[in-house]
């Protein structure tokens, strides 16, 4: 945990929200896709 960690979950919210912003994908699939890899750091 900790600064690490924390900087990689915000990595993957936001690739997920830039695939989101170009179409790719639903903010649902956007949100579920970020929520699965947080969880896993959890």
């Amino acid at each position: 945990t900790g600064l690490p960690v924390a900087e990689d979950l915000m990595t993957q919210f936001d690739v997920q929200a830039q695939k989101m912003l170009a179409g790719e994908q639903s903010p649902e699939q956007a949100a579920a896709a970020a929520q699965k890899g947080w969880m896993a750091k959890f």
